[in-house]
């Protein structure tokens, strides 16, 4: 539907610069196809191809390379995290091929495409490709007629929808489940379904999908005869699609109310609508459109008995049917070329394989033979020059073996010279493979937009769902990475910021973000256990544990307490004796909008919240936490017990919320659930996460580290600046103290002013 969808309008509508922009983008991701080393590089760069490229007789072309690349990398036993990535690849190359097969009329094929896409999702787990195979499924099967079995599939589709709270997908379910009901008859049924679907939409603001269920309710109440409340809705969709300019979906609206009035014997209010469906019908110069509102306008005319002018637009009518006809047999030579032609490249790229393999398998055979024959050309120089030494005396002795030891240089120069070669190879292999892990790990990071979105509101507790859009065949799952982990950019005006300074190219510390099923904004700071490539993989091990947690869970600190079962049972998988031991330090926030609330639970690294003095001795109840003892006078007691050294000039004061001294992760206390702390938030707060290695790290006049207490008095110290003069402070500051001591540990902070 995707690719229909996009071919359709874009195409039509803004063809010359479609296909310049993309010609061009296509051609750029084939230059790098050919300079890229790595299988699963390649694997990235031919997906892009495939969703980039419009012409129906080349993208299947780079479709079946995406395939065979996958299926390549697969075949040679990658590590567990490589082969996931290769089988998520070729799952959505054979959701192609089933989207391509039923475009082309194969139904078997189509069909068994699509069945093999839903086994390697359910491999793998992925829950939302499962979501799409069942309903492109279902999609086939209510094509064949065979209504029950569509039902069937879109009903499963739509059970995993809404475990994954995928609101997008769940609403495109419900209005396949409506039109199977309302294909069967079963108005009530149908009606329960598109209300359902359409509630969604309105709560995600989606005006064109909120248009498409009120039409779609319009059908349902002129079938079964009430003729008004199928006008009243009409005419909502018509008023949706004006607003947002959609004039394709315009021309719908128009002539279903035009269709009610002819109805209604009201045929000059009928001619007012169906006259400006087929003038919009004219500007956007669709003939199917054309010839709908010519043949309309012909039966109102003759109705009026305006003969002369319906028999104009019967003429437009016949016109239209012919123009159609001509594109249908067009479009029918199109694709039976593209088919030819994906059939062609299948057979080709096999052929190609097995060559190229024998070629390979003759160059090795050839180099074999030439070291076998410069090992016994190396034989017998040596022996040559032991029987000249022998017989030439003492008085060419000296020279021989000087003449010998110079042949050794060389040799060992030229050794040297490969060696440097093959390390520098080596070298870049692994720098790419870096880069590569780097943009992986970036893809789990919160991302600027969310962040933006949910920190910068006008209340930062404020939550909202950004608009997505999903088609229900080829499916596009992508994320956008650039070569190095990302920065997080503000205006002046930011009421956050992310200092996120990793020691290595990939990083142990990560920022993560994401909306609680409760409508809740939760947040974490955390620091897994190692930096470098180690430490980036346990960070997307950590990541995905905590996503798996909050599909069910929403406070902070059953979010960690499953978050730790979670990495606990993955690790101790590993076979060595500890069995699960790494993790991660973090501290986990959760803001409440309804509330004006702060909770949180924190694992080895503490929160701090810088309050205006006078909004902190109005707030001394506000703190509470799951302790025996209330938190809000222990955590009172810690900031005025600090006053003298916790505030600059006055303005604010420091809080300091302590962790439960455990990680995420195996440990002593692991049976024991972390705490949960509940801080009301005032205008003006500052709160703080971060991780240890800005205070860890070595540096000044005595190469010490810096210290907890010299960290919590610069806060105080920038507390009173923008948000953004903060990051850059922080970014100074760690600077300086580093001078040229190597940084010892990955940084990251956050900071969100209330």
């Amino acid at each position: 539907m995707k690719k229909l969808i996009y071919i359709f309008l874009f195409f039509i509508i803004c063809h010359p610069v479609l296909v310049e922009g993309q010609v061009s983008k296509v051609d750029s991701l084939k230059q790098l196809l050919k300079t890229a080393k790595h299988d699963t590089i390649k694997l990235r760069i031919l997906f892009e191809m495939v969703e980039e490229e419009v012409d129906d007789k080349i993208w299947p072309l780079f479709n079946e390379q995406l395939k065979s690349t996958a299926e390549k990398i697969l075949s040679s036993k990658p590590k567990v995290l490589i082969a996931n990535i290769a089988k998520k690849y070729l799952a959505d190359a054979l959701n192609n091929k089933g989207f391509f097969c039923n475009n082309q009329g194969d139904i078997p094929n189509a069909l068994e495409s699509y069945d093999e896409s839903l086994k390697i999702y359910e491999d793998i787990g992925y829950k939302k490709g499962i979501a799409v195979s069942l309903n492109n499924i279902g999609f086939i099967y209510e094509n064949q007629g065979d209504i029950s079995k569509a039902l069937e599939y879109y009903k499963k589709s739509l059970k995993i929808r809404e475990e994954i709270v995928d609101k997008i997908g769940t609403a495109n379910s419900l209005n396949n489940i409506g039109f199977i009901y309302e294909k069967q008859g079963n108005i009530p049924k149908a009606l329960e379904y598109y209300n359902k679907g359409l509630k969604i939409k309105e709560e995600i603001g989606d005006k064109d999908g909120i248009a498409t269920f009120l039409n779609n309710m319009g059908v349902i109440f002129k079938k079964s005869g009430d003729l008004s409340k199928a006008l009243e809705y009409y005419t909502k969709s018509l008023k949706i699609r004006e607003e947002i300019g959609d004039k394709r979906g315009m021309t719908y609206s128009l002539n279903n109310i035009g269709n009610i009035y002819i109805k209604q014997n009201k045929i000059k209010e009928s001619k007012i609508y169906f006259e400006k469906s087929y003038q919009i019908s004219k500007e956007l110069g669709y003939p199917e459109y054309i010839k709908n509102g010519a043949s309309r306008l012909t039966i109102v005319y003759e109705k009026l008995g305006k003969f002369q002018l319906a028999y104009q637009y019967y003429k437009e009518e016949i016109g239209m049917r012919d123009s159609l006809q001509n594109e249908e047999n067009y479009k029918a030579s199109v694709e039976q070329h593209a088919k030819y032609e994906y059939a062609k490249k299948a057979a080709t790229d096999s052929i190609a394989n097995a060559k190229e393999k024998e070629i390979k398998d003759a160059e090795i055979a050839q180099q074999q033979a030439q070291i076998k024959v410069k090992r016994f050309q190396q034989y017998g120089l040596i022996g040559g020059l032991v029987l000249v030494i022998l017989f030439a005396g003492f008085v060419f002795n000296r020279l021989k073996v000087t003449q010998r030891q110079n042949v050794i240089i060389e040799a060992q120069k030229q050794e040297v010279e490969e060696q440097k070669k093959v390390v520098e190879e080596k070298h870049k292999e692994i720098t790419d493979s870096i880069n590569y892990a780097e943009r992986i790990q970036r893809s789990f990071l919160a991302t600027t937009e969310m962040l933006d979105e949910y920190l910068n509101a006008k209340h930062v507790v404020e939550s909202c769902h950004p608009e997505s859009v999903e088609g229900t065949a080829k499916q596009s799952h992508s994320n956008e990475q650039i070569a190095s982990l990302p920065t997080v950019v503000r205006n002046d005006e930011s009421n956050y910021f992310v200092f996120f300074r990793p020691k290595d190219v990939v990083s142990g510390d990560f920022y993560w973000a994401a909306e609680l099923n409760n409508g809740n904004f939760a947040f974490s700071c955390a620091d897994s256990t190692g930096h470098g490539v180690p430490g980036a993989i346990m960070s997307i091990l950590n990541i995905s544990s905590l996503e798996k947690s909050i599909e069910k869970e929403t406070a902070p600190d059953q979010i960690l307490n499953q978050t730790r079962k979670i990495i606990i049972e993955r690790l101790k998988k590993d076979g060595s004796p500890e069995g699960g031991k790494d993790g991660m330090d973090c501290s986990l926030l959760v803001l409440n909008k309804d509330k004006s609330q702060l909770t949180f639970a924190a694992s080895n690294n503490p929160v701090f919240i810088l309050r205006p003095i006078v909004i902190a001795r109005e707030a001394k109840q506000s703190v509470q936490s799951c302790h025996s003892e209330p938190v809000e006078e222990s955590m009172l007691r810690q900031a005025q017990h600090d006053k003298n050294d916790m505030r600059n000039d006055g303005s604010f004061e420091l809080l300091e919320f302590k962790p439960d001294k455990m990680p995420v992760g195996k440990h002593d206390k692991d049976h024991e659930n972390f705490t949960l702390q509940t801080v009301q938030l005032q205008k003006g707060d500052i709160i703080y996460s971060l991780t240890d290695g800005f205070t860890d790290q070595f540096g000044g006049n005595k190469g010490k580290k810096y210290m907890i207490k010299n960290f919590k008095e610069f806060l105080l110290q920038i507390a009173p600046l923008k948000m953004c003069e903060q990051e850059q402070k922080l970014s100074d500051e760690f600077d300086a103290w580093k001078g040229k001591n190597d940084q010892v540990d990955d940084v990251c902070i956050i900071g969100v002013r209330i």
